[in-house]
């Protein structure tokens, strides 16, 4: 089975997007990693931890309280 297929030029890594997937205790943040672009978390939290380190113009999007809110810094 393959993946989704882009036409020409417009896949993620043409883009020079290189996104990384990350497994844990979100509340904790990601030690060790830069800043980022963009945040896309599937877990349900009644905020938005002070700990995921987000560049100014990143995008969060993450379900809140019984509600999905999507956050521009």
């Amino acid at each position: 089975m393959s993946g989704p297929r882009f036409p020409q030029g417009e896949g993620l890594v043409d883009q020079q997007r290189h996104p990384a997937v990350r497994v844990g205790d979100g509340a904790l943040g990601a030690v060790g990693t830069r800043r980022f672009d963009a945040l896309i978390a599937t877990c349900g939290m009644p905020d938005i931890p002070a700990a995921w380190q987000t560049r100014p113009g990143a995008v969060v999007v993450v379900p809140v309280g019984t509600g999905v809110v999507r956050l521009v810094r």
